[in-house]
């Protein structure tokens, strides 16, 4: 078994392609898919200009789209950092600010959020996961998901370690600073 969480998923694509890996409600993302869109979604995130070791800020509800760029951070061998879309503002700023990141993906749910944090965003490229959604003026140009289309589909490389940081969760800041 693979030791990193992208890599287990395209082991099991590998193996089995047309198989559910993600469910809500009524949507299904299958294995092939979730690696498949990851993998060009890692690409669109290199092109924004994320490095290993870089963070990225996730500003997507929970859902499918939400798990393709989980994975597509990690395939990019970044960290990602969830934002709370029901944070204030306030809030929102201090995670982003402590957390540096050196791009954003969204969907069209954080729009009013990221319009509130257009300082703190300000230089950052916004990557929309939701091809419903064009991000407006705050999208990065050619980074929406109608780009990412012709996008080659195959690993980034042996970039990623299990010694990488995965992920930062922020505390919910009841007792204090997030």
């Amino acid at each position: 078994m693979s030791a990193l969480l992208h890599e287990y998923a395209a082991s099991s694509a590998a193996r089995t392609p047309d198989a559910t890996a993600v469910a809500l409600g009524e949507e299904r993302l299958t294995y092939g898919r979730l690696v498949s869109e990851s993998r060009r979604l890692a690409r669109v995130l290199r092109a924004a200009g994320v490095e290993p070791g870089d963070r990225v800020a996730l500003m997507v509800p929970k859902s499918p789209p939400a798990i393709v760029g989980m994975h597509a951070v990690l395939e990019a061998a970044a960290a990602y950092v969830p934002v709370d879309l029901a944070s204030p503002p306030p809030r929102a700023e201090l995670v982003i600010g402590s957390a540096e990141p050196r791009a954003v993906l969204a969907a069209g749910p954080a729009a009013g959020l990221i319009d509130a944090l257009a300082d703190t965003l300000d230089g950052i490229p916004v990557v929309s996961v939701d091809p419903e959604w064009s991000g407006g003026e705050r999208l990065a140009p050619d980074f929406g998901p109608s780009d990412w289309t012709g996008l080659a589909d195959d690993p980034l490389g042996g970039e990623t370690s299990p010694e990488q940081l995965g992920h930062i969760l922020f505390t919910s800041g009841s007792t204090g600073v997030p």
